[in-house]
């Protein structure tokens, strides 16, 4: 009757060591933490107007939409998750229409769709500044009309290699594309 026992003990020890064993072997290799502020080395990205760069900002029914334009000029492909865009005239943010990631191989660019909201307008009474000012942040804003694209800003969710991270940094907007969509909301009021 002390072998039993003993035998029950061996086969115990013996199976929690082989589940030792594999928990260890099913481990997921570590990837680099999240990073950053800034892109990655040979990645830039700019506002366009449209696919095409045409001198006009599109108008879909939801809205305006606008294009970050990504160019990979590495030697890996990178792959575009969130995008995210902000701007201090916007009642809202900037967010990336369609497609859940891009994925832009080396030496291409990709043009991401982003909706606008609705801009923040002067106080001359316009549904944007009526919504404005529904809004539970009773904290003072500077007038709208004197900000330019320059305050904008971007951040893009991304995975370069190993490197996976989030990267906030100032839109480069040489068309534009936010001046003229503020100023067809806000212009002719």
């Amino acid at each position: 009757m002390i072998r039993m026992p003993r035998l029950a003990a061996t086969a115990l020890v013996a199976v929690a060591a082989i589940g030792l064993l594999a928990g260890c072997a099913g481990r997921a290799v570590a990837h680099p933490a999240p990073s950053a502020t800034a892109l990655p080395t040979g990645i830039t990205a700019w506002l366009a107007t449209s696919p095409e760069t045409a001198p006009s900002i599109v108008t879909s029914t939801s809205g305006q939409e606008a294009y970050l334009v990504v160019r990979n000029d590495t030697t890996q492909p990178i792959v575009i998750n969130r995008v995210r865009i902000d701007d201090p005239r916007f009642l809202g943010l900037g967010y990336r229409v369609g497609a859940v990631s891009s994925s832009v191989a080396a030496g291409e660019e990709a043009r991401i769709a982003v909706q606008l909201p609705e801009m923040i307008c002067d106080e001359t009474g316009s549904a944007a500044t009526a919504a404005a000012e529904a809004l539970t942040d009773a904290s003072p804003r500077a007038t709208p009309a004197a900000t330019s694209a320059a305050s904008a800003t971007v951040s893009v969710g991304f995975a370069l290699g190993a490197a996976v991270g989030v990267a906030y940094t100032p839109l480069d907007d040489p068309n534009g594309v936010l001046d003229s969509a503020y100023a067809a909301q806000c212009g002719a009021r």
